[in-house]
């Protein structure tokens, strides 16, 4: 049986586009477009929080899932977005469909662009 939720359609698509540089710029786009697209709290939302997300190649689960929502949608993994997981079933998610990721400090942060450099960044930033 596969499991093929939004969370695990976002990361195989991170894991095809994942060793481009500049691929989170790009989905930051995407969900740009899609907050000046869409109407209702969610894009208002979006659209506040967007200025604060700081475009990098990890983030923590924490990070991520405020705009885990808008960018399932925005990749096309669901029609509109729905209300966001909390940290801990999106660090689930994401380590169930073998998204790389690190721990620094006890702080676990998923690798999402360049995955292949996974082990780099964590040697890196110690």
């Amino acid at each position: 049986m596969t499991w093929n939720t939004p969370t695990y359609q976002v990361v195989n698509k991170m894991r095809l586009n994942g060793n481009q540089p500049g691929i989170v710029a790009q989905w930051k786009a995407m969900v740009e477009a899609w907050a000046e697209k869409a109407i209702g709290p969610d894009a208002a939302a979006v659209k506040a929080f967007l200025p604060l997300w700081q475009v990098r190649p990890f983030y923590t689960a924490r990070e991520l899932a405020p705009i885990f929502p808008m960018l399932e949608a925005a990749l096309g993994a669901v029609d509109r977005p729905g209300k966001p997981k909390s940290p801990a079933r999106l660090a689930n998610e994401l380590k169930f469909a073998k998204l790389p990721y690190f721990t620094r400090d006890g702080v676990e942060y998923f690798v999402v662009e360049q995955t292949h450099r996974a082990e780099e960044f964590e040697n890196a930033h110690r």
